[in-house]
Parts: structure tokens; sequence; C-alpha cells
């Protein structure tokens, strides 16, 4: 049997943003998230949810049954919370239109903040400053904790990328775009 293409990496992290969404508290969900669920999330075809999740069982993601009221079991994913630690990162505006402001908190997988705040105040917002001291905080961070991946957020106007004109119903799909301007970084 031919093995099947890798799936693209945001395919992936898209199904994994669900589950990390859908296994949130609040919203109703008892153990975990089934593929069903996704698919409806997601639009992807349960085939393609399954190649995403398969290959993370055991590593991110763990399987757990449930028992329908149909009498029937079916296998839900859950998200394994210290599979990963996150380090998230808020770029505001400082005290004037020149500065800005790093806040760093690390999480797990699951969103539960391990960390307390970690601030840095840059008195330059040019690319090359906002880069080191991303750097700076980062590293920061990994004196304390072994961090898997960095997620950086900056608030701005965002020129909207038109990704599929057919959809009527969400002709445009707000994970890509162009920053046109940043109020945070001057």
């Amino acid at each position: 049997m031919a093995s099947q293409p890798t799936l693209p990496t945001r395919t992936v992290a898209k199904v994994i943003e669900q589950i990390i969404v859908l296994s949130k508290p609040g919203t109703g969900r008892r153990v975990g998230v089934s593929r069903q669920e996704l698919h409806e999330a997601t639009n992807l075809s349960l085939g393609t949810i399954t190649r995403a999740v398969n290959p993370l069982i055991g590593r991110l993601l763990s399987e757990v049954s449930e028992i329908t009221e149909a009498r029937r079991t079916r296998k839900l994913l859950k998200i394994i919370p210290d599979a990963a630690t996150i380090a998230g990162i808020s770029i505001t505006s400082g005290t004037d239109p020149s500065t800005c402001e790093l806040i760093a908190v690390t999480m797990d997988l699951a969103g539960t903040q391990l960390s307390d705040p970690t601030s840095l105040y840059l008195t330059a917002t040019d690319p090359p400053t906002v880069l080191d001291g991303i750097l700076k905080v980062v590293r920061e961070i990994q004196l304390h904790h072994n961090i898997d991946a960095v997620g950086v957020e900056l608030g701005g106007h965002v020129r909207q990328i038109q990704t599929d004109p057919t959809n009527t119903t969400n002709p445009i799909k707000t994970e890509k775009g162009v920053v046109l301007c940043s109020p945070n970084l001057g």
C-alpha cells in the first residue's frame, strides 16, 4: 500500500487549534472532541481529520472512549496539556509612539498559564530592535521553561486577502493578510 502524502502544516495546525478551542471549559464538552465535531468545525473531510490526528496520538493527543446514548463506543481526542510549552508574546504600545512593550507568558498546550508575565520595554520600534527584544524575552523564559513554540501577537490594521471568492458565506479567510500599519509600532 502506497503511503499518502504528508498533509500541509497549516491543515494539521487547523485541526489542533479546533481541538483546543472545542476542549475549552464552558464549551459543554464532556471528555474530548470527536472527529465528526472536528469535521463540522473545519470543513475538512473525515479522512483528512484522521490523517492529521493519527500521527499525533500519544505525542500531543490522547484518545479516550465514550459510550454514546445509542450504546456505541466512539473515540474522542483530547489534548495532552504537558506535551508542549508555548511562549506567547504580545507587542503593545508604549508610553509614547516611539516605544513599545513586549509582554510574554508561558502556557501549556491546553492554554493554562505556567508563568507570571514577563515584560520588556523597548525605546524603539524598528524591526531589528523588536526582534532583538523578542529573542531576549524568549531567552529569559528559557531559563525556567523548555519552550517548544513561540507565538507573537501584534495588533494592527490588516488588509485581508480574499482566498476563496466562490464562498459567498465567508469569502475572506482571516488567516491570510498583509499588515498595513500597527499603532503599537508607530
